[in-house]
């Protein structure tokens, strides 16, 4: 899910705080994206020598910014083209011949775009991106003037004549759109579609029918089947199902674990004031980010949601949204005064370029989200979160939000009790096998799967365990990992040159308390006392492992030893002659015999600190704005 577009198109426009993005790319053990690619200018001809040297002086080489400025010029003015070629009318496809990669590579060249659109032009725009598709919502035959709406209005409830009486004063009065006729529209959208009517997709409803008022046309029936349409292509590909909420608890400490996964600061303060940011980003990413009924706000950045076409941007964006506000969330002292101000949250765009935002999070990492000045700056920002989370916590929460688009061993319950009981975000095997795959079994992957996240192994067993076999990555701390404060901060220092890196910490995996637990307190101390970014867990430890490399999945260091009871054992399913457990038990128990009073120190530090996805764009009628692959055509 890439929304930065070719090189020469993003440089330009970038803040000054997209410089680190631009000329710092990240190293390969940090598979962490580039907000901006550097842009190669071919250099300016030598002045002739026969011209005078003052003349050379005084004629400028061309400007990079100007000729971003030009493209950037030439894209609105293509866009707006395409906006006002319909003349206001909505039931036309793209007269142009526009294609909707086209469209949306348009929209991506304009930074500003928002503040550029008229209603009437974001009307139209709306209607190309949700509409104008081949398999675009179709309005059945018999809906087509005033008696099909209000043949509906009897059965309409409450709910229904509510939603209406609100929409019904949005809409010019020249219309004389009732609010019988909208009732009847809401009653046959529930009857054809399922659609719920909770308060965070009336907020979207009204939003939608805010949208279609700021339309040129007059014509009332055309008008009302374009609000019916645009109803149903958010319910088919945007709103969150009422499904979801049986995984609303464990979506909220899912959405809190990422935070701390990008941000450990802030989280670590969320959690201090005892505030559910869980819950908060969970209830925003079900209306759309349409916050406070301030509809204006919204849709300068639902604008951004629409042209990228995937649903699954919005939680990023409310992550990226709470990290651009850092320092002034910091800032706030009390429980109660963060939480009135998240009450009243609304995303808010800076008006202009210079009033951008830099949500300074400087922490040893490769590449910082950068200055958010309009809708597409944070999106670029949402858009590097969800290209370092583990593919595994996108999947997971792709299926807590959209239960239909898969199965899910555990119930909603042990889902809920599974990350509330995690110090950080789990790492799963999928990962470990994407992060580690073997070349060729990578390549055999297909062109449409996402790079693998590259992850340092925070090797957390005895050093016998770790010569024995490991990943490649790995950092040994297990012989010298312990609960006191000075084994905790020597662990650390081993780890201070990776920061900013993804670390997973890794253990045996066997089930002993006290490794556990100890793996809990190293988490916490690099999250909590020391702001390590990025830091994960591996449930399953080096077990996770033996699968893989039993299957010659996944690249590994091996002794001699571990490399000839490799061979020797069976392939697939059968018994392995390797006894890997007997291999990584020296260090559990090693452990187990030095620890004293875990408890009362794992309760003290935890009382300091308060789904790849599995839907694949196929599944989902959105065409998403992807930018080539880096190096494709040269």
């Amino acid at each position: 899910m890439s929304i930065s577009e070719h090189t020469e198109d993003v440089a330009p426009h970038a803040p000054e705080g997209e410089a680190a993005l631009t000329l710092a790319p990240p190293p390969p053990t940090a598979e962490l994206p580039e907000g901006a690619a550097a842009v190669e200018v071919a250099p300016q001809e030598k002045v002739a020598a026969v011209e005078p040297a003052d003349a050379a002086a005084t004629e400028a080489p061309p400007s990079l910014h100007v000729t971003g400025e030009t493209k950037m010029q030439n894209a609105l003015a293509g866009l707006i083209h395409v906006l006002d070629g319909d003349k206001g009318d909505v039931g036309t496809a793209r007269r142009g011949g526009t294609s909707l990669a086209s469209l949306q590579k348009m929209c991506m060249r304009v930074p500003q775009l928002s503040t550029e659109l008229t209603r009437a032009q974001r009307f139209q725009l709306y209607c190309l991106l949700l509409l104008d598709d081949d398999n675009g919502v179709a309005v059945p035959s018999e809906v087509d003037g005033h008696e099909a709406w209000t043949a509906y209005t009897k059965q309409a409830l409450e709910t229904h004549v509510q939603v209406a009486k609100q929409a019904a004063a949005l809409l010019p009065a020249a219309l004389h759109v009732t609010a019988d006729e909208l009732a009847g529209l809401f009653c046959r959208l529930g009857a054809d579609t399922a659609f719920h009517f909770h308060p965070e997709t009336i907020e979207v409803i009204l939003c939608v029918t805010y949208v279609v008022a700021g339309s040129r046309s007059t014509e009332k029936d055309a008008l009302l089947r374009a609000l019916y349409r645009m109803l149903c292509a958010l319910q088919k590909d945007f709103l969150v199902p009422a499904a979801s909420r049986l995984y609303e608890p464990a979506t909220a400490s899912l959405l809190r674990l990422m935070l701390q996964f990008y941000d450990p600061q802030l989280a670590t303060h969320m959690d201090q004031q005892q505030v559910d940011i869980g819950a908060y980003m969970s209830e925003w990413s079900r209306r759309l980010l349409v916050l406070q009924s301030d509809y204006d706000t919204a849709l300068k950045v639902l604008d951004w949601v629409f042209i990228l076409g995937d649903p699954a941007i919005i939680p990023y964006i409310a992550h990226a949204y709470l990290i651009t506000h850092r320092q002034s969330l910091m800032a706030l002292g009390t429980r109660q005064g963060l939480a009135e101000h998240l009450d009243k949250m609304k995303f808010v765009l800076p008006g202009c370029k210079a009033d951008a935002i830099d949500p300074g999070l400087v922490d040893g990492r490769a590449t910082a989200p950068t200055c958010v000045w309009s809708g597409k700056s944070l999106l670029q920002n949402a858009d590097l979160l969800y290209r370092v989370t583990p593919l595994s916590t996108q999947r997971m929460l792709d299926f807590c939000l959209y239960p239909d688009v898969g199965l899910l061993r555990k119930t909603p319950e042990e889902l809920r009790e599974y990350y509330a009981k995690t110090p950080s975000l789990p790492l799963e095997r999928s990962d470990i096998a994407s992060a580690f795959a073997k070349r060729r079994a990578a390549a055999d992957g297909g062109e449409d799967q996402l790079p693998p996240r590259n992850y340092i192994i925070v090797d957390c067993r005895s050093q016998v365990s770790f010569e024995y076999a490991r990943l490649p990555t790995a950092v040994l701390v297990g012989d010298v990992l312990g609960f006191d404060q000075e084994n905790l901060a020597e662990a650390m220092r081993r780890l201070e040159s990776c920061r900013g890196h993804p670390l997973a910490l890794f253990g045996t995996g066997r089930p002993i308390v006290e490794e556990v637990n100890l793996l809990k307190v190293f988490a916490l101390y690099l999250i909590n006392r020391q702001a390590f970014p990025f830091v994960c867990i591996v449930p399953g430890g080096f077990k996770t492992t033996i699968p893989l490399l039993r299957d010659h999945v996944i690249d590994a260091i091996l002794s001699p030893a571990a490399a000839a009871a490799l061979r020797n054992a069976p392939s697939k399913r059968g018994t392995s002659s390797i006894d890997w457990g007997q291999q990584a038990s020296d260090t559990a128990h090693t452990i187990s015999a030095a620890l004293s009073g875990v408890s009362d120190y794992l309760s003290k530090i935890e009382g300091e600190r308060c789904g790849r996805r599995l839907r694949s764009c196929a599944h989902r009628r959105r065409k998403v704005w992807r930018r080539p692959a880096r190096g494709a055509g040269g």
